[in-house]
This record gives structure tokens, sequence and C-alpha cells, in this order.
């Protein structure tokens, strides 16, 4: 968590459905309180995510939308993970800004409160 309503999360190289899941019930029990939050992702690790990995983040996103108001991602300047990440994360209908650094994202973030 970096502050109150913003959760941070560190994206593995090595992502399973499993791995999406666990990550995203961390993120339920963080922002259980909250009435509205915003997720900062950080894809510098990131690899292209198998199928059923994208499943499974528009699965847990789907599930959060109620409650998040946007997804902001970081890649530094991979320019093909981050469209990528656009195509994944813009599927759910939340809100998502993809961009290269991480003080980009949490100062959209901050905004989006």
């Amino acid at each position: 968590m970096v502050s109150d309503r913003i959760v941070m999360m560190r994206e593995v190289s090595d992502a399973t459905p499993q791995s999406v899941s666990a990550e995203w019930e961390r993120v339920r029990k963080l922002a259980a309180k909250w009435y509205s939050f915003v997720v900062v992702a950080d894809l510098r690790a990131a690899r292209r995510p198998s199928p059923d990995v994208r499943r499974a983040l528009t699965h847990e996103i789907d599930a959060a939308k109620n409650k998040l108001l946007a997804l902001v991602a970081f890649a530094d300047t991979n320019m093909a993970l981050r469209a990528a990440a656009r195509f994944v994360l813009g599927r759910s209908g939340v809100r998502v800004e993809v961009v290269a650094s991480e003080n980009e994202a949490l100062a959209i973030a901050r905004a989006s409160l």
C-alpha cells in the first residue's frame, strides 16, 4: 500500500492464475474498509501473460470494479508491454492508464481519488 486508498502491486515475471488470485485477494483485504480505491501496478518485471493469466486478471478486476476507480500501470520504456497492458487491462471497463514511470503513475492515482 502506498497511501490510504492507493494499493501498489508488483507483477512477477512468471505470473500464474493462482498468483493473480492471491495478489488480488490481498488487494481486496486492504480495500475492504474503503468505499473506493486505486491500484498502481508495477509491470517492469512482467512478461506477456498467458491466456489463463489474462482471464484471471480480467476476472479479478471485474470483481473489484464496484470500488476500483482506476488501475494505473507503469512499465518504463517497454512500449510493447505498455500496449499489451492497455489491451489486457482495458477490457474490464475500469479506467486504465499505462505510463512509463512510477512517479507519473502515483500522480495519476492520487488525482483519481
